[in-house]
This record gives C-alpha cells, sequence and structure tokens, in this order.
C-alpha cells in the first residue's frame, strides 16, 4: 500500500479507474497494455462487491434470450471470443447443465430452440488458434447420461461456457496489470479535485486507517 501511496503522490497518470472489480480490473488491464499510465483505486477488497457474488461467467449472455435482446447477446458472444483471443489465460471452458424435472415437450422444445439459437448466434465461437479453448454446441442428454454426470438429475441439456479464473478474475488480471505498470490501491478513498487546464482534472487518494 505505501509503495502505491507514493506513486500516487509523485506522478501523473493518464488513466484513473475508480472500482476494483472484474469491469475496472480488465479495464486496467487493457489500458496498461496499451502504453498508458494507469491507477486503479478500490474502497475495500478488490472484486468485493458484484463481482464475488455472479455466477463468475464471461458468458455470451443466454440469458438475454429471454427477451430476444438478440443485438445484446451477440454483443456478449464477441466481448467473449474477444477476451478467449487476448487473454486465453484468464478463462477457461465450462461445460455445465441445466436440468429440467417434470419438463413435457413443450418446455423442452423452448429450452431446445433456445439453446439452437444461442449457437446460432455464436456461430465464430471457435475461430481460435487454441483448439483447448473450443466451445461445442448444446447438446441434450437423456436421464441415463445426466444421472452418469450427476446422479440427483433426471435429465438435463448440456451447455460450455467460460469462466473467468479465480475470484471474479480479478487476481490474475491484477497481477497481470500491476507487472505491466498499473498501480493499484485497495482501501483508499477518492476526492475530486477540479484544476488544470482544459479539461484535465485532479483526484485526491486518502487510505482508510484500519
Amino acid at each position: 500500500m505505501q509503495r502505491a501511496l507514493s506513486r500516487l503522490s509523485r506522478e501523473t497518470f493518464d488513466l484513473l479507474i475508480i472500482g476494483g472489480g472484474a469491469t475496472g480490473c480488465f479495464t486496467a488491464r487493457d489500458a496498461a497494455m496499451r502504453g498508458l499510465s494507469v491507477a486503479l483505486i478500490e474502497a475495500r477488497d478488490f472484486a468485493c462487491a458484484t463481482s464475488a457474488h455472479n455466477s463468475k461467467l464471461a458468458h455470451g449472455g443466454l440469458r438475454y434470450l429471454r427477451n430476444f435482446e438478440l443485438s445484446l447477446v451477440r454483443e456478449s458472444l464477441r466481448e467473449r471470443l474477444r477476451l478467449m483471443r487476448i487473454a486465453p489465460h484468464l478463462v477457461r471452458p465450462l461445460p455445465f447443465l441445466l436440468p429440467l424435472y417434470g419438463a413435457g415437450f413443450g418446455e423442452r422444445a423452448k429450452l431446445a430452440a433456445g439453446l439452437s439459437l444461442y449457437d446460432l448466434l455464436s456461430f465464430d465461437r471457435n475461430r481460435l488458434d487454441d483448439p483447448g479453448q473450443h466451445l461445442p454446441g448444446h447438446r441434450w442428454l437423456n436421464v441415463r447420461d445426466a444421472v452418469a454426470r450427476e446422479p440427483v438429475l433426471e435429465g438435463a441439456e448440456g451447455l460450455v461456457d467460460e469462466q473467468p479464473r479465480r475470484a471474479g478474475g480479478t487476481d490474475p488480471v491484477s497481477n497481470e496489470s500491476a507487472a505491466v505498470g498499473a498501480t493499484y490501491l485497495a482501501h483508499a478513498g477518492t476526492f475530486s479535485e477540479p484544476g488544470g487546464t482544459d479539461d484535465t482534472h485532479g483526484c485526491r487518494a486518502v487510505a482508510w486507517r484500519h
């Protein structure tokens, strides 16, 4: 912390990011690797809020299909593919099951149609150099196959998505960002200080006492 405070007190940064969740850490990594000097300040622990309690998936927007938000699904799928290309060491394929209990033909057909559309929208998911990162399409598992994988299930759809490695995906990202020059400071607050010239502004960082 003292090293980070020292850098913050004596250096001018191109970019200040407030918030050390998955979005903040990935943004800091991307900016630092593009040559910008970056500082990131988090009021609590890194990835302690939403990033610590979400699905931990770099998903392709499957849940948006329910509202037919197809453009949002494609946007999520492109972001997932981009992450798999530029940072394959930060994510890994994660297979999982969507269980069905007492579902009739209508429910099965609805789920199969949704997942088929999801596969169609992710037509470019395997345009990757590493075959180990390739994601298969969904497939139906009968009761015997589902129970063989998970004894408590009666039947399921199989799907593969992407999962960040470790705590909301931030640990390796923050380490990599620091390695390329980004400055990280947790347990600190920020206060805006207008000043400078043109549209530039300053910001004061204050570390919390424990």
